[in-house]
């Protein structure tokens, strides 16, 4: 889970924007995601500090993350040492769209309206 979150903090203005975003569906996240950040460069086990909220900061989390790829396929693809990179399928507004959803029933619904 915290793997790549090093590379999506050096770029500040992104991890600011989305975190903002995100917060807004989580915002019960947002003291975990500062411990997360103070301490993304120990070696800490994140799940016994962040006991049964660690589901919901996974969320926010691969969220972030998703939107990271979805923007910076190229620098995500170069962290990960993988040999090329690929781009959605989805239109970036749609997978945005979709990140934003926090239910199964609109989800489903949202891929049925872009169908």
């Amino acid at each position: 889970m915290i793997m790549s979150f090093h590379l999506i903090l050096n770029y500040h203005d992104f991890y600011e924007s989305a975190k903002g975003k995100y917060l807004k569906i989580y915002p019960k996240a947002k003291k975990f995601l500062k411990i997360i950040e103070d301490n993304v460069n120990n070696d800490k086990e994140f799940h016994d500090i962040l006991g049964k909220n660690i589901i919901i900061v996974g969320d926010i989390i691969n969220k972030i993350e998703t939107e990271f790829h979805l923007m910076y396929p190229k620098d995500y693809a170069k962290y990960w040492k993988w040999t090329s990179y690929y781009d959605y399928l989805l239109p970036k507004e749609d997978v945005q769209n979709l990140l934003l959803i926090d239910n199964y029933k609109d989800f489903v619904n949202y891929i049925i309206s872009i169908i």
